[in-house]
């Protein structure tokens, strides 16, 4: 499964219908704790990188984000 992170920012629909398009499980993350059902994320692009992060860090995903990162590492 692939998770779709949804902060408020970036066109979530296309990138789950593109997702759904090319036969690959997804599902829009709204809170952190869905991330755990996840193999692979995608954070879509946004135009304004400090807003990208001030809303990352708002919604909670930030924090989990970086366990995952420093897990991995």
């Amino acid at each position: 499964m692939i998770g779709v992170i949804d902060v408020g920012l970036g066109n979530i629909g296309s990138v789950c219908s593109m997702l759904n398009h090319i036969g690959v499980p997804n599902k829009i993350l709204n809170n952190s704790d869905q991330i755990i059902d996840c193999k692979k994320l995608i954070l879509p692009g946004v135009g304004s990188f400090d807003t990208g992060i001030r809303r990352l860090n708002d919604s909670g995903f930030s924090n989990i984000l970086r366990k995952i990162h420093y897990e991995k590492s």
